[in-house]
């Protein structure tokens, strides 16, 4: 695992500075590989063009940039991850396990995954917070920019949300099982291609996201170009302008 980079063991926390990653090659986290209580701190870090290659029944072939877990706890600043791919899910990052992640003034773009979370995918109670970032142009079958599930927790703030693509649900995120927390935020040009219940901004499925100070505009879907709710899907609305 970590085709690029292996951080476990226990209570590593290096730090990552002025570095690229690129071109790796692994079963999970094909750039970076982080577990078992690591912290590490990354700082204008490039992490592009890496994959991970090989689905076995669900245990491999995710986070084509990052995969975290067990209780990791990754910073990322200032940096970089672009142009990865996952033949399962987190084409950009995946986090899963209790772990937790924080991204500020971060790009995660061009990324694709086969299934789930072309940009970023939140899985099994792991904690991610996005401060001040753009999440564009990245692909999946659903939840192009982000995907979360399985109570996962997401707190999004002043981040673009953009162009990102998939070819059933959620172009830009897709929700379930959920209760995110999205303040200021411009959630524009996405697009989802299912004949029913696309959500082309945002697919909320058995979610109660928040959503604050948002403009979501431009997004186009079968069905709730801007937002689709279904199966007891929740949100709560202040102060946000749709146009699609």
């Amino acid at each position: 695992y970590g085709g690029g980079i292996f951080i476990g063991s226990g209570s590593a926390s290096p730090t990552l500075e002025n570095l690229i990653i690129e071109d790796n090659r692994a079963e999970n986290g094909g750039g970076i590989y982080c577990t078992s209580n690591t912290a590490p701190t990354l700082h204008n870090v490039i992490i592009r063009n890496n994959q991970v290659v090989y689905s076995d029944l669900g245990e491999r072939g995710f986070g084509g940039g990052v995969h975290v877990r067990s209780n990791a706890h990754p910073i990322f600043f200032n940096s970089f991850i672009y142009d990865n791919s996952a033949i399962e899910s987190g084409g950009g990052a995946y986090i899963t396990g209790d772990a937790i992640i924080e991204i500020n003034s971060t790009s995660i773009y061009d990324n694709s995954a086969i299934n789930y979370g072309g940009g970023i995918y939140c899985y099994k109670e792991s904690n991610i917070e996005i401060v001040e970032s753009n999440i564009f142009s990245n692909s999946a079958r659903i939840g192009g920019g982000i995907y979360q599930t399985e109570n996962s927790q997401l707190s999004i703030s002043f981040t673009s949300i953009n162009q990102n693509e998939v070819e059933q649900y959620g172009g830009g995120i897709y929700l379930e099982g959920s209760s995110p927390t999205l303040e200021t935020l411009v959630i524009t040009a996405n697009n989802a291609t299912s004949d029913y219940d696309s959500g082309g901004g945002i697919l909320c499925t058995s979610s109660s996201p928040k959503i604050a100070n948002t403009i979501i505009t431009n997004n186009t879907g079968n069905s709730g170009g801007g937002i689709s709710c279904r199966y007891g899907g929740s949100p709560i609305l202040d102060n946000v302008i749709i146009s699609n």
